[in-house]
């Protein structure tokens, strides 16, 4: 880093550590702060204005609102709050209402009036429009955050959220002001143009999936409002039925244009996003220095006539504009005052110092906005442009070296021309490695230890996938400007934007090794250590031998599994014992996981799930790594309720799966079906009388038998009655596992007949009073019942009934919702051992 063309990297690094540290504090660090500001001035020089950062982001996290997943212990969950506050986010459309962003001035419950400034998710239920943002309201709710999963790698609660049933409780207290007034206009007409171009648009498709009258409750590029995405009701019918050929959708242009245009991308297909985030292509759906840089330069060429100043104004005008439209986010915030640094050098006719404009932008945000730097985007907005502006340019001059030395020899003209483009061609290719390498790996200490997957192949696909982007941003710009002057124009462009839009969803193709998909359970040290380590070897002017072996070995600890976790040993040493079998219950809230292991072999059975949302990635993807899990021998699916179905059919673009085990009951379900359709498994369908291997596990089906008419669609009502059921032995114990199975259905169990006695029993349906009868607790008598439920579910899981029916049968019960992750291991002829390491407080 070169301090002369950057004075104001050393203040900004020293705020964002001190915004980032005092935001942890419980106290007001002020007296802390004067120290440093005195023992800065002592000290001088570029220390002492790091000191003086540092100072200054203590001071603006003591007065600043806290992040949004902060505590709030003064809160009760249970009871109603009304919350003043200002809306500071667009509002966003879902299926079931709305959705923005609330600085929260003052909160009352009860008779306690408390002064909390905390920005949080605001959702309001219904079809009536909100007020505009900027509008300052009184609103009245329930204020809570989702849980989080004890699970070895441990999912921690949501962000905070005001929940409000309907537009009668929500009172204006003030309008909004100018600058938000005309946000809101613009962003309102832009959504009512692209909406209209969509019913112009819309038309039958091939695949059978359903039309809907708003976009998804499904949150972009892994952010947190995934986690406060609503569990499925476990006493509902499933959502995923699908219909034959009677629907239609939207098609996927439009929603490549709400996407890049609007950063909205909950209309792209789930499985399309997940391609691009395991790809390490899930920040080209991010509104960021892409879409100012494009829309800027538009302005310049449309305004080429106009003398030199203007033009540069008009070029910050417009991106301003964006701005307003899309919404304060993160990434947008910083291209935005970056553009606006760069515009102001240029009419000063000073070139613009790209370094030096992200110190001043990223530091001042973090004081004006302290909240900001315990977001997850701002964190890689910054960090993946820093690894551009100061990591490229040395990996491109390090990668290029030699290259402009070798002696020009006579040809002729046309083998001159040759090298020229061959040469050019290369710089290309060198300057865009070097850029994508630089910005994923300063991100890559925050993005792997939440996200846990990266992708080797991620920087090449970067050289190709930037580039089309920012074609595809064009069209797609030039598309809603069409829209907002002719609807039906912009429909018979259509199938333009539909072309444009099929290659975000290659990624999805294939498993993912196919596209260099590495998941890992990783430390941010291990991160730390791995990116620095490699940054050293990549700019080692000779490629010093002694950090390869560190690079390897600062990598094995980013991936490794984590301390506590099963060996993934398929078979053991010569001479020793054979590894444990193990029954692992995942904690995955008000929903079932079981993992069953045999050393290196692994089966899942159900996967958990919220409705909307990537509960794979976030959920279900760290506990199986925590547990030393990188690939599924198996899943099996008992039925394709979400709580159920979701999380496996997500997983399943993650880790490799060698198999996927169905009954034939749920052909044409829409989980189900997406399921089936996983790249590179086969498919296996069960019924009563099936059998099964995996390692040391006997895995025999109970329930249902083979339907007599395969065509029928299952009603609603009937997923839990044809729930899948196993009966799962190993190392001289077993394990009855019965999904959400009801009483009718254990009944029909239990008249079949067989040896059902085991020492294990997963209670059905989350222990719900309408599961777990006497007929088959009678005929499997177990010692040991587990239950998955959520903490503090609505429904009452597991009901009182069905816990008194297990302790007067002398059963022990564990469950979730206390207890979290619950390990069962045992060896051939030796006793059961039980564990719960990362049990919630």
């Amino acid at each position: 880093m070169d301090l002369r063309t950057a004075p104001a990297a050393l203040p900004a690094l020293g705020i964002l550590a001190g915004v980032a540290f005092g935001l942890r504090l419980a106290w007001l660090p002020v007296p802390l702060a004067l120290a440093l500001l005195a023992a800065a001035v002592a000290l001088g020089g570029g220390f002492g204005r790091l000191v003086v950062g540092l100072a200054a982001g203590l001071l603006a996290a003591a007065i600043g609102p806290g992040p949004s997943d902060g505590s709030w212990p003064e809160i009760d969950p249970g009871r109603p709050v009304v919350v003043v506050g200002e809306v500071v986010e667009p509002w966003r459309r879902l299926e079931w209402g709305w959705r923005s962003e609330l600085r929260t001035e003052r909160v009352r419950q009860g008779q306690a009036v408390l002064a909390l400034p905390r920005r949080l998710a605001i959702e309001l239920a219904g079809e009536e429009p909100p007020p505009p943002m900027g509008s300052r309201l009184r609103a009245r709710g329930y204020l809570g955050r989702p849980a989080g999963y004890a699970n070895r790698l441990p999912v921690p609660p949501g962000p905070w959220r005001l929940r409000i049933k309907t537009r009668r409780l929500l009172d204006v207290v003030e309008a909004p002001g100018w600058v938000s007034g005309v946000s809101g206009r613009l962003r309102a007409r832009v959504e009512e143009a692209l909406a209209a171009a969509e019913r112009a648009g819309r038309s039958p498709t091939a695949d059978g999936s359903r039309a809907r009258a708003g976009p998804p409750a499904s949150a972009a590029n892994g952010s947190p409002d995934e986690a406060a995405a609503s569990e499925k009701d476990p006493g509902a019918g499933s959502p995923n039925r699908a219909g034959r050929g009677a629907e239609t959708t939207l098609r996927h242009g439009h929603a490549l244009v709400r996407a890049l245009v609007l950063g909205d991308p909950s209309e792209l297909p789930p499985r399309w996003r997940r391609g691009l985030r395991r790809t390490g292509l899930a920040h080209l759906l991010a509104v960021s220095g892409l879409h100012a840089g494009l829309v800027a330069g538009v302005m310049l060429l449309v305004a080429a006539p106009l003398p030199r100043p203007v033009r540069i104004v008009l070029a910050l005008v417009a991106v301003a504009g964006y701005l307003a439209l899309v919404g304060p986010r993160p990434s947008m915030l910083r291209a935005s005052g970056m553009a606006l640094i760069a515009g102001v050098a240029l009419l000063a006719r000073r070139g613009p110092a790209s370094a030096n404009a992200l110190a001043v932008v990223a530091g001042g945000l973090a004081l004006a906005r302290p909240e900001l730097v315990a977001e997850l985007g701002f964190r890689l907005t910054v960090a993946a442009t820093a690894g551009i502006v100061f990591l490229a340019p040395r990996l491109e001059a390090a990668w290029s070296a030699g290259d402009g030395d070798r002696k020009r020899v006579a040809v002729d003209p046309e083998a001159a021309g040759r090298e020229r483009r061959r040469r050019a061609a290369s710089r290309w290719l060198v300057r865009g490695l070097a850029a994508t390498v630089g910005a994923q790996l300063a991100s890559l200490p925050f993005a792997l230890p939440v996200f846990h997957l990266t992708s080797w192949a991620a920087p090449l696909l970067n050289v190709v996938a930037v580039p089309y982007t920012a074609l595809a941003l064009a069209v797609c710009l030039g598309w809603t400007a069409l829209a907002l002057v002719s609807c039906a124009a912009a429909a018979a462009m259509v199938p333009l934007l539909d072309a444009l839009a099929m290659p975000f969803g290659w990624p999805a193709a294939g498993p993912p090794a196919a596209w260099g998909a590495v998941a890992a359970a990783a430390p941010a040290a291990a991160c730390w250590a791995f990116a620095v380590l490699a940054v050293a070897w990549l700019l080692a002017p000779r490629r010093r031998l002694w950090l390869v072996p560190a690079v390897a070995a600062g990598g094995w600890w980013c991936c490794a599994a984590p301390p506590g976790a099963a060996s993934p040993a398929d078979d053991p040493a010569a001479g020793e014992p054979r590894p444990p079998v193990s029954l692992t219950l995942l904690d995955v809230g008000q929903g079932d996981a079981i993992l069953l292991r045999d050393g290196g072999r692994a089966v899942l059975v159900d996967g958990g799930g919220w409705r909307h949302g990537d509960f794979g990635g976030r959920v279900l993807l760290p506990a199986l790594l925590g547990e030393g899990v990188r690939r599924l021998d198996a899943v099996l699916l008992t039925h394709p309720d979400s709580d159920h179905c979701h999380g496996l059919e997500q997983v399943s673009s993650y880790l490799p799966v060698t198999e996927v085990w169905l009954a034939p009951q749920w052909a044409g379900d829409r989980c189900a079906d997406e399921l089936a359709a996983t790249p590179g498994a086969r498919v296996v369908r069960l019924a009563a009388g099936g059998r099964l291997r995996v390692g040391r596990w006997r895995l025999a089906v109970l329930h249902p038998a083979w339907p007599r008419a395969p065509d029928r669609l299952v009603a609603p009502g009937e997923h839990n009655r044809l729930s899948l059921v196993l009966r799962a032995a190993a190392a001289g114990r077993c394990a009855v596992l019965t999904g959400d199975l009801d009483r009718t259905g254990e009944r029909a169990v239990v008249a079949r007949g067989g040896d059902l006695g085991c020492d294990l029993l997963k209670v059905g349906h989350h222990g719900s009073k309408t599961s777990t009868g006497p007929e088959l607790l009678a005929a499997v008598r177990p010692r040991l019942a587990l239950v998955s439920a959520g903490r503090g579910n609505p429904y009452g899981h597991p009901a009182a009934e069905v816990v008194a029916r297990l302790e007067r049968a002398g059963v022990t019960l564990l469950r979730t919702d206390r207890q979290g992750l619950v390990r069962l291991e045992w060896r051939e002829g030796g006793p059961l051992r039980i564990s719960t390491p990362a049990a919630p407080p």
